[in-house]
């Protein structure tokens, strides 16, 4: 992708214009599909990143319209810039698989159990203690 940010300080206006890949026309961002939409706002995101000092970055369901090519290779911007920045932690969100995503030595997964749709009740272990 590639694209364009249009800021009219006046109007109080931003507008988005981007060029997938493989396409030659540009297009505002409401032409998108889901993915291309989600792609486009971690490239704007990681953009803002360079820019903005934050010791946290989160991410919640980033990935949830994309194809698995588009999200392979997000999740390996978004690794390899959370590599970069030691001094920030960053927080991934996703439903979706996260088998294959590429590891580094400061970078911790943690995957939580799957749910049981059929679950009437949370159990809690006792505290008599308390």
């Amino acid at each position: 992708h590639t694209g364009k940010l249009d800021f009219r300080d006046k109007e109080g206006e931003l507008t988005l214009t981007v060029i997938p890949a493989q396409q030659e026309e540009k297009t505002v961002t409401k032409a998108l599909s889901g993915g291309e939409k989600s792609f486009t706002t971690i490239a704007f995101i990681l953009a803002l990143g360079n820019n903005v000092s934050t010791p946290f970055r989160a991410m919640d369901e980033f990935d949830i319209f994309m194809d698995s090519v588009n999200r392979k290779i997000s999740m390996g911007l978004l690794i390899k810039e959370a590599s970069s920045k030691l001094r920030n932690q960053y927080i991934f969100l996703t439903p979706q698989d996260i088998n294959g995503i590429p590891t580094k030595p400061n970078i911790r997964i943690h995957k939580l159990a799957a749910v049981d749709r059929g679950q009437q009740h949370i159990s809690f272990p006792s505290n008599r203690n308390a």
